[in-house]
């Protein structure tokens, strides 16, 4: 019953997409219409924060060599929204996205040394002594 509910799931995953070919690549996008922000479901609104947090840490990491392509990644969190609800960052995506909020924090006087924040990942962790 589990099986036939995720292929289900899947198929219709695979129904709602989009395939765009450019610079010889082929690109699986989920099909959408343009909506306004007030028309747009919490599922669709989710997705599009998604979609431009992974924009701009693919833009800003270009100099450093991201674990899997963009639109390799993307695909994996399409699935992960069409089966699960929600969606779960990377390691390095934490990682950028700290380091970029304390970059970005202009009332901040020690700002300037963003690059050398430690981000320790403690979603793992299941008790107090853990997230330590």
């Amino acid at each position: 019953m589990l099986v036939q509910h995720r292929f289900h799931l899947l198929i219709h995953f695979i129904e709602n997409l989009e395939i765009r070919q450019g610079h010889g690549l082929f690109l699986i996008l989920p099909k959408c219409t343009p909506l306004k922000e007030s028309q747009c479901s919490p599922v669709l609104k989710k997705q599009r924060k998604m979609e431009e947090f992974i924009e701009n840490y693919y833009n800003d990491c270009k100099h450093s060599k991201p674990l899997m392509s963009k639109e390799d990644r993307l695909t994996e969190i399409y699935l992960q929204l069409e089966t699960e609800g929600d969606y779960f960052h990377t390691e390095d995506e934490l990682v950028w996205a700290a380091k970029t909020a304390w970059r970005n924090a202009s009332r901040c006087s020690g700002r300037n040394l963003w690059q050398t924040l430690k981000v320790i990942d403690k979603r793992d962790a299941k008790t107090g002594p853990e997230n330590i």
